[in-house]
């Protein structure tokens, strides 16, 4: 989707800037530098740096980012779709910092989250985020080993195989092993219910199980084998993936959210449009919320407070 909507922005080049365009020298590196990107494998180490050292790919970064400021100040929902597509990115960015276990990545891509929760409403995300992120930060000087694990050794996310790109969610490990487990046959909740006895004595043997479990599936010949592909790089996902990409790309085909003739904000779908009585000001989510989190400065997380409004 992301790359839909910028080859709408590059689209709209000749009609927003009146800087000089790149040259053909410029384009010729362009497409040699897309070539020699996907000849790189993981045996040569994806080394950058010929794609950060090039001269064209920084004059095409600055000239997009002039399109994008012209569109921001021209229409109201160019600038809603552009804002869309950096949160699009946030989101990106911060699942494979997961999926790779890069947690210096993890913070920062969770910071991007922060405008965004209060602006729209999410109060005890934005709070908690906000702690979370300030114990994070200073983890050098309270938990330095700690710290050093995180990093050097990737251990903030879970990893239950050795495949590459299958970082996992703390929350959702916890979900997807204890929390189904306690629900299900055998579990706490269909039988042996919840009392404190009961609760102890299933958390202190639940390793013990484990252990049986994988003993007796190995001599069974009943333990999964998996690829060592990751399920996201299979022929089966891509092409779900491509098909899926192919039907946005035929829709915002016929619903241009950058046409600049459209200077207001409206909806792509329905076509209704906003007017300044109606307050409507999603466009402006970035700004709105930080002047929110300026507010929380110097606040504790007891006594901050924001309005849905």
């Amino acid at each position: 989707m992301s790359y839909k909507l910028m080859k709408i922005v590059v689209s709209q080049i000749d009609q927003t800037s009146s800087d000089p365009k790149l040259s053909k020298d410029d384009i010729n590196e362009l497409s040699g530098l897309l070539t020699e990107f996907y000849k790189k494998d993981d045996s040569e180490g994806m080394n950058m740096d010929f794609v950060l050292e090039s001269s064209a790919l920084e004059k095409l970064d600055c000239f997009m980012n002039k399109v994008k400021i012209e569109l921001t100040m021209r229409s109201r929902t160019a600038k809603l779709w552009l804002l869309f597509q950096e949160y699009v990115g946030f989101i990106r960015e911060f699942v494979g910092c997961e999926r790779i276990k890069f947690f210096v990545g993890h913070l920062d891509a969770t910071t991007n989250f922060l405008n965004l929760f209060a602006a729209t409403g999410h109060a005890f995300y934005a709070k908690s985020a906000r702690l979370y992120l300030q114990k994070m930060r200073d983890l050098p000087n309270t938990h330095p080993n700690l710290y050093a694990q995180y990093c050097n050794e990737n251990t903030h996310a879970v990893q239950r195989s050795g495949h590459v790109w299958n970082g996992l969610w703390t929350d959702l490990t916890i979900e997807q092993t204890l929390m189904s487990r306690l629900k299900g046959r055998g579990g706490l909740t269909h039988g042996r219910g919840l009392t404190e006895s009961v609760r102890h004595m299933w958390i202190y043997t639940m390793h013990h199980f484990a252990q049986f479990h994988d003993a007796m599936t190995s001599l069974t010949g009943k333990r999964h084998k998996s690829s060592e592909q990751h399920t996201e790089f299979g022929e089966s996902r891509r092409a779900r993936d491509t098909c899926d990409l192919t039907k946005l790309i035929a829709w915002f085909d016929k619903k241009d959210p950058f046409d600049l003739e459209l200077t207001e904000l409206m909806s792509l779908s329905t076509g209704l449009t906003a007017t300044q009585q109606d307050n409507i000001n999603c466009d402006e989510a970035e700004s709105v919320g930080y002047q929110i989190q300026i507010r929380l400065d110097n606040c504790t997380y007891e006594s901050a407070s924001m309005k849905r409004t």
